[in-house]
């Protein structure tokens, strides 16, 4: 294939049917795409061994710095790009990270990642930030914790501004029993979370008009969900 890119993408996976055949065939360029998934009851491994690129491995959890270490250490390419499964490349950020490849002259591409919640750009606080997800697999490693991974890089990085869409799906779901509920009889469950941390996520949302809801309280309670998700749901 004269269009192929030599690089290896790597992807944790946990029932992820809604979202994998987007992200993979937004990377089907790629020589080498490592899947490493955790036991989904869906059916994101039949959709995703259609794919003639994507080589799937399990993995029961590690916790999330782990999880993704495994799945780099799979890869076989000099290069590698790590996604979400909710997650896809712009044209322009393959483009740079093409050219990076070509050029050799930088080891990691630092570029913006847009979150889009229905469909939307987020405009408020957390809508993007800076990132790095494309870099020389023997020049990244990833810090031991728990939760908000990233990767770290010894040498030089260069900037972009190409961006990663990361596509957030909230649905607003009937409650099981009574007292799940939160404003008008509905809550927010976050595609990806388990009871506990959808109900925070949905008192949470239900506050946003508060005046005391500022960029502080916004994040900190945003990063208290994801620790009790992971710490309760794993």
């Amino acid at each position: 294939m004269s269009d192929e890119i030599l690089a290896s993408v790597y992807i944790i996976t946990l029932n992820e049917e809604e979202n994998i055949q987007a992200l993979l065939d937004n990377v089907k360029n790629f020589n080498e795409v490592i899947l490493v998934d955790s036991g989904s009851t869906d059916n994101t491994l039949t959709l995703a061994a259609q794919y003639n690129n994507v080589f799937i491995h399990e993995q029961a959890w590690l916790g999330f710095s782990a999880q993704k270490s495994f799945a780099l250490n799979l890869c076989k390419n000099e290069w590698v790009l790590n996604l979400d499964a909710d997650e896809i490349c712009t044209k322009e950020f393959v483009d740079e990270a093409t050219n990076l490849i070509k050029e050799n002259s930088h080891d990691a591409l630092e570029s913006t990642r847009l979150l889009l919640r229905f469909g939307e750009k987020v405009r408020h606080f957390g809508g993007e930030d800076r990132l790095i997800r494309f870099f020389r697999k023997s020049c990244g490693h990833y810090q031991t914790r728990r939760v908000h991974e990233s990767i770290s890089i010894t040498g030089r990085v260069k900037s972009t501004s190409a961006s990663i869409l990361h596509f957030e799906n909230l649905t607003l779901s009937r409650p099981k029993s009574r007292g799940q509920a939160g404003e008008g009889g509905y809550y927010f469950r976050h595609r990806n979370h388990g009871y506990l941390s959808n109900k925070l996520y949905s008192i949470f949302y239900n506050q946003r008009s508060f005046p005391w809801r500022d960029r502080w309280f916004y994040h900190r309670h945003e990063c208290g969900i994801l620790q009790l998700y992971e710490i309760f749901e794993t």
